[in-house]
């Protein structure tokens, strides 16, 4: 986390948070992620899915909600739709129709445990699930769109059309 606060200190994206709140947040979230591992030992997971699920974890509360739209975990349950349809797709290398479904199970798991620990609320829990379940397809099927070459260098000949 130091080699983090000696760079730009903030990403641009979360420049309406200051350094103090998003120190705060930033650490919050890592001991959220902390004792949900623990959670997770405890309940007898296995090393490879303890480490998987927190990895997840850490990627939609730590690089999608803290860093791109300043959220901390709790607040940022709503934002799940948005996580997979525009930042999943685009900025996760190894995206995928089964990625998509592995990483919807990780962030109810993991907001599974903040319902347990009173930091959510049954009904945002919820609205939680029926995103899921109602938008899985079509998350899978936005993270199976072929990359596009940008044309942005190439012209279009119109020829006598315009």
């Amino acid at each position: 986390m130091d080699e983090f606060l000696n760079e730009d200190l903030l990403s641009d994206e979360a420049a309406d948070l200051n350094e103090a709140d998003y120190t705060r947040i930033r650490k919050d979230n890592e001991k959220l992620i902390q004792n949900y591992g623990r959670s997770l030992k405890n309940k007898g997971y296995s090393e490879k899915d303890i480490y998987r699920l927190l990895s997840m974890a850490d990627m939609y509360v730590n690089s999608y909600l803290l860093d791109n739209l300043s959220l901390s975990a709790a607040d940022g349950i709503g934002a799940v739709d948005e996580f997979f349809t525009e930042y999943f797709p685009e900025n996760v290398i190894w995206a995928s129709e089964d990625s998509v479904g592995n990483m919807a199970r990780a962030i109810k798991a993991f907001y599974r445990y903040l319902l347990e620990h009173g930091m959510i609320e049954r009904e945002e829990f919820k609205n939680l699930s029926r995103t899921i379940k109602e938008r899985r397809e079509l998350w899978r099927g936005a993270s199976s769109l072929p990359d596009l070459d940008d044309p942005e260098d190439d012209e279009l000949d119109l020829g006598d059309t315009l």
